[in-house]
């Protein structure tokens, strides 16, 4: 609640005041920002690799149940995992380094 108080002097030399009362409600906005570590992630055949990004709650709440996941076929073929892969709660404010790694199998071909 916000408070407004107005006060004057009146032409007859008298005082006056008004006070006004706003309420103010604030809304939830979570928001989940990406930082990425690197763009772009080299891995040989038959080699693993791994770089990290960051997730940052930038919003005015937190942000529950947070799942990682790459659910095409070059996914499964690269071995794409994140660690962690499920955040239960990320607060306001505060930022998660996640771990993307993959593991290239031998005579995959691109």
């Amino acid at each position: 609640t916000i408070t407004l108080l107005s006060k004057w002097s009146n032409p007859d030399g008298t005082l006056g005041q008004k006070t006004k009362y706003i309420s103010v409600t604030v809304t939830q906005n979570p928001i989940l920002d990406i930082s990425e570590g690197t763009e772009e992630l080299t891995v040989q055949q038959g080699q693993a690799n791994s770089t990290n990004i960051t997730l940052n709650a930038t919003g005015n709440t937190a942000i529950q149940s947070i799942n990682l996941t790459c659910e095409t076929t070059e996914c499964t073929d690269l071995g794409i995992t994140f660690t962690p892969s499920n955040i239960s709660s990320l607060s306001a404010g505060s930022s998660q380094i996640i771990n993307v790694s993959s593991t290239v199998p031998l005579g995959y071909t691109p």
